[in-house]
């Protein structure tokens, strides 16, 4: 992806601020992440899955070349394989989508695992028809109400990492349902242009 020269310099001062805002895990010096807020007030130290998923994806779409640091990678490693820390990550099925998203391209062996297991859990937790609901919960995860977004979402995802093609398939047709007959417009639409 290039930038354009009227955004470029804005992109890069948004990328400098992100980088001076990384944090170092306090139980442990080998990993590093960031927060869902930069220099908000009370949440200076937080480290997050969102925030750290965030930084890493700006990252990703400003210098595709430059790879995510070792400390970082042990901090995603930590969210997904640590059961203090992954229960909340994996509760939610757009957290994992957005997971997906932000390492799907990773040259990271370690990163390159994780990705795999995000994309499988979220192959599993779909439902028969083509749809995923906000969270999951083991053997419940059929209580979780269908969520358009929350597929949406997760299309986008797997699409960008483009493994799971009949997964994505599935949703698209479930998507598609709810497009308006004779030309309408709907989000869903717009949204289903781009990956078809």
């Amino acid at each position: 992806m290039k930038l354009t020269e009227d955004i470029s310099p804005q992109l890069h001062d948004i990328g400098s601020k992100i980088q001076r805002a990384i944090r170092s895990n306090p139980d442990d010096q080998n990993a590093s992440g960031w927060g869902q807020f930069l220099d908000a007030e009370g949440h200076k130290e937080q480290i997050g899955p969102y925030g750290t998923c965030g930084a890493v994806l700006f990252g990703r779409i400003l210098e595709p070349s430059i790879p995510v640091s070792e400390k970082v990678a042990c901090q995603i490693e930590k969210f997904w394989s640590d059961p203090a820390e992954s229960e909340k990550l994996r509760s939610q099925n757009v957290r994992v989508a957005f997971l997906v998203f932000s390492l799907s391209g990773t040259q990271n062996e370690k990163l390159k695992l994780i990705l795999t297991k995000a994309v499988d859990v979220l192959k599993a937790r779909q439902r028969g028809n083509g749809f995923w609901g906000d969270w999951s919960n083991g053997a419940n995860d059929a209580s979780a109400p269908p969520r358009q977004e929350t597929t949406a979402w997760i299309l986008l995802a797997l699409h960008r990492e483009g493994s799971a093609t009949e997964t994505v398939t599935k949703a698209q047709q479930y998507l598609s349902s709810f497009i308006a007959p004779h030309g309408a417009h709907s989000e869903y639409q717009i949204l289903l242009r781009q990956f078809c």
